[in-house]
């Protein structure tokens, strides 16, 4: 269920929102509403897209690419997909293409590492910030060429202890 919209500020800037969720169908959670996309934010044309809300982060524009990559080329990565807190923008122009994300403080942060075979799932951790980033060139062959790189700060809330989790794809 979600509902979108827009409404012109002046002429080239937007305001959006966004607003979308799922009910969940799995017996631990039958039947219970659970939060996709919710946000606001700016939209400029072609000086790009700014929110504020919960969403993919900058880095997922990279490792989302493929289905492949998505499942298995990200299995050392913390991203747990979309995520609450976050100040998230977006561009193109002429074929390439940015974007950059921060997160603010998550205290009820659920991150696994891993393949389903060795996962590793942090228990009681909040996360202090992320912050990732992208760039991208797609050739007029239909061709694209993308970077990413995602940094994670994580505290446990009981002995306070922190850690840090760098990607890149």
């Amino acid at each position: 269920f979600g509902l979108k919209g827009s409404q012109a500020i002046v002429d080239g800037l937007s305001g959006i929102a966004k607003g979308e969720w799922q009910i969940t169908s799995e017996a631990e959670n039958d039947g219970t509403f659970n939060a996709r996309d919710v946000y606001v934010g700016l939209d400029g044309s072609e000086k790009g897209t700014l929110i504020f809300g919960r969403a993919y982060t900058a880095y997922y524009d990279v490792i989302a690419v493929t289905d492949y990559f998505n499942e298995w080329g990200d299995v050392g990565n913390a991203n747990p997909g979309r995520q609450d807190g976050q100040i998230i923008y977006h561009g193109a122009w002429n074929g390439f293409s940015a974007a950059a994300s921060y997160q603010f403080f998550d205290s009820t942060a659920d991150y696994s590492f891993g393949s389903s075979e060795v996962v590793n799932v942090i228990k009681d951790a909040e996360k202090d910030y992320g912050y990732g980033a992208t760039l991208g060139y797609s050739f007029p062959v239909k061709v694209s060429l993308l970077g990413g790189l995602s940094k994670d700060a994580f505290k446990t809330k009981t002995t306070n202890e922190s850690w840090h989790k760098n990607d890149w794809a």
